[in-house]
């Protein structure tokens, strides 16, 4: 079971929300009832790509309900992560090393002058 915003967040929006609608608009009343809130669910036979899968749906919740290996047939997202973003971050780890080092300089000098006032 996965709901529809986690679904959009891993599976190609665009097919999720063509299901969803199509499902809602075309999808038959089932005899099955949803497990969260007791609703009928929606049976619904999403295309993806070469395969057809039987969806239950509830409207209700906005939940659809996959069976084994479902989901495996549905086109991801290309978490592809952007050059710029990469260099981004790889600009950000450097910057927080320096931070790092300078506050472990600081760290120690307040230790030096600890030792120091110890002895005084």
């Amino acid at each position: 079971m996965v709901n529809l915003a986690v679904l959009r967040d891993n599976v190609d929006k665009k097919t999720v929300n063509m299901f969803w609608r199509e499902a809602i608009h075309s999808g038959k009343h089932s005899d099955k009832k949803c497990p969260s809130c007791r609703s009928h669910l929606i049976e619904f036979n999403a295309v993806t790509g070469k395969n057809s899968v039987c969806l239950d749906i509830c409207k209700k919740c906005q939940l659809i309900w996959f069976d084994q290996d479902e989901l495996k047939q549905f086109p991801h997202h290309n978490l592809e992560i952007p050059m710029v973003v990469k260099q981004e971050a790889a600009r950000a780890e450097v910057l927080l090393r320096a931070e790092a080092r300078e506050i472990e300089r600081k760290l120690e000098t307040i230790k030096d002058a600890l030792r120091l006032m110890v002895f005084l």
